[in-house]
Formats: structure tokens, sequence, C-alpha cells
């Protein structure tokens, strides 16, 4: 286990485990879940995002988080751990309909779709001293491109690290390049598995969306060269890789 990844658990397992201790279901989504599933994206995070479900929004959140010791901010969805974590968390109403925004005390709102999808798809992960859920890399990723339209210097990025590693290990990423090798690389084999098993994992909202997203992504070029340039990869391969993404997502639900 690498120092880093005990480091995490040393931030992560005193709130996880008060989250599991008070009957909370939750998922570690953004940059610390890929950290977590151990894709090597070219930045460290300096804070830890879950999302939570819990019944009466912010309110209800924010008291729970103080019992088990978190200290509140002056932004709603922002706490501090004892160790100084920087903790951001989004709660939802629960998993099995639709919530499409989070209004926030302050007038604000975050989007909901594809938060119910990272705890559903989450798994558990060894970090030492402790066992965390993690959402789903193809959850992660879908989360990621939709924020990559709104914000996200880092959000595409990350994205591409993944698409390229995803099931690098996996017999399925030979089985899917050789049975669609005439429009797939197998660099490109492993962001088709992602798009499938997104699909797969998603609900009908978050796969528009995200679909949506791609296509917006691919017409920007800026973004693209940026991305390309960050990552030291050829300024074709974001493009690539979104597409193989797309493609999988259509062959899913095709």
């Amino acid at each position: 286990m690498t120092a880093h990844r005990e480091q995490l658990g040393r931030e992560l397992c005193p709130i996880t485990n008060a989250l599991l201790s008070a009957g909370y279901r939750y998922a570690v989504i953004g940059a610390t879940a890929i950290l977590i599933h151990g894709y090597e994206i070219r930045r460290t995070t300096r804070d830890v995002d879950l999302v939570m479900v819990v019944e009466g929004g912010f309110s209800a959140m924010r008291e729970m988080l103080v019992n088990i010791g978190l200290r509140p901010s002056s932004i709603s969805h922002r706490f501090a751990a004892r160790q100084g974590t920087q903790v951001d968390i989004l709660p939802i109403a629960g998993t099995d309909t639709v919530q499409r925004a989070i209004q926030t005390p302050e007038g604000g709102s975050f989007s909901a779709l594809g938060l119910s999808e990272a705890i559903l798809s989450s798994a558990k992960h060894d970090l030492g001293t402790c066992q965390v859920a993690v959402a789903a890399v193809s959850v992660l990723v879908a989360l990621k491109l939709n924020a990559a339209i709104e914000r996200g210097r880092d959000d595409l990025p990350d994205s591409c690290v993944c698409l390229s590693e995803y099931a690098k290990n996996d017999i399925r990423r030979h089985i899917a390049h050789y049975e669609n090798r005439s429009v797939l690389t197998y660099d490109t084999s492993g962001a088709y598995l992602a798009g499938a098993d997104f699909a797969g994992n998603g609900g009908a909202e978050i796969v528009a969306s995200t679909r949506q997203a791609v296509y917006r992504l691919l017409a920007n070029e800026v973004a693209l060269t940026r991305t390309a340039r960050r990552l030291q990869i050829g300024e074709e391969v974001p493009a690539f890789l979104l597409q193989a993404f797309v493609g999988g997502m259509e062959a899913s639900t095709s």
C-alpha cells in the first residue's frame, strides 16, 4: 500500500466509519475516488468529495456531521475533518428517485444527476485501517465529463486518464478490441468499455446528459488541445477517447 493511500485512509476512515455507524449510505466521488481506484492523475487533490443519502437536506446533514466531529464552514457543503482535511459533502434524498438538483441554503444549486448512480455503483476499497465505498470509475468519468462543460481545468484531463487506463488488465478490453477492431484501437478499447459500463449503471437522464456533454467537448478544440498538452499525449487522443466512450454508450443502449 502506498504512502498516499495510507494518508487517504487516515483522513477518510474516521469520517466513513462514523457515517456507517450512524446508518448513512455514502460514496466517495471526485479526484479522491479516482486516486483510490489507482489511476495516476497528474495532480494532487486538496479535498475529499462525498455524496450521502440523508433526509432533510443540508440542515439535517450539517447537524449529523457536526455530531461526528466535522467542523462546519460558511459554505453549506464544506466541512473540515479533525486532521484538517477539507471535506465537501452533497446530500441526496435517496437512490430510488431521480433528483435533478440540490438546492443550497445560500440560494445556489448543484446538479444531482449521477449522484444516485455513484452510490448504487459503489464498491468497497481497502485503505488499510478501513474499507471505504467508492463510486465506479465509469460513473466518476461521467460526472467529470458533465462538470467539464461548466468548469473544469481538471475534469477533462482526469477523465482522459481514466478512459485511457480503464480495464487495462481485463480480458474484456482485448475482446472489445477484437470485436470492434474496425473502429477501435487497443488504446481506445478501454474507453469503449467504460462507456458501455456506464450506460449499464446510469439512469436515462444522466446517460442523456453525458452523451450531450461528450458531443459538446468534442466540438471544443481548445479544451481538447489543452488536455492533450497537459497530459503530454497526441493532440488527437482526447477526441479518440471521447468518441470511443460515447460509442460504448451507444452500443450498450442500442
